[in-house]
């Protein structure tokens, strides 16, 4: 990374994007040799990332030629105006928190490992319960499990970015602090925040 000053190994920073990420972006490379980027819903256990799909079709098929892949996550924060930076910047900028894992794809075949997976993927996009359990094994379930791949990203490397500011002096922190909460948008206050938070 060239930016050393962004970068963090925070466990609990990690396990956080990780855990309140919606969707994820996996890196793989296609058959015709292009690179492509397709979102996805995940959900992870520590930091192996675990999704599903449909058992043919481009992605199924460019992980079976190159389980080498690359998976991302994000949190936006408030776009800067240059104006809040230097009295003479000239580029505005965003603040953000990132993951980016490089790994190895496996494919869960063993059945009692699919449902276990996909369970656990409906017990975080769907919290409120009131969902069939996968794992009690009737015939209907079996039959979607089998038309169900699920992938398991285990990786081989993690590089966490954060950009909240924590480069600037500590009075040009609070003036952008002073800024966000003048501006005043939910994301503004999150924002903030999140400065504030960085700079203790």
């Amino acid at each position: 990374m060239r930016r050393k000053n962004l970068q963090t190994n925070d466990p609990e920073l990690i396990k956080r994007l990780l855990t309140e990420s919606i969707v994820g972006h996996l890196g793989v490379l296609t058959p015709a040799g292009y690179p492509r980027v397709v979102p996805v819903n995940f959900v992870a256990e520590g930091p192996t990332i675990y999704f599903h799909g449909a058992i043919s079709g481009e992605k199924h098929t460019a992980m079976k030629e190159h389980p080498q892949v690359t998976f991302c996550v994000y949190r936006e924060y408030s776009v800067i105006p240059s104006f809040w930076l230097t009295e003479k910047a000239v580029g505005a900028t965003q603040f953000y928190e990132s993951v980016q894992l490089d790994g190895t794809i496996s494919f869960i075949d063993n059945p009692d490992m699919r449902a276990a997976a996909l369970d656990a993927l409906m017990r975080k996009y769907q919290p409120e319960g009131n969902h069939a359990i996968l794992a009690e094994s009737t015939d209907h379930h079996a039959r979607v499990i089998s038309r169900t791949q699920v992938y398991r990203l285990d990786p081989t490397r993690i590089d966490c970015k954060v950009k909240l500011g924590q480069d600037l002096e500590k009075a040009h922190r609070q003036d952008l602090v002073t800024n966000l909460r003048n501006r005043g948008t939910p994301l503004d206050l999150a924002t903030a925040n999140a400065i504030e938070q960085i700079a203790e």
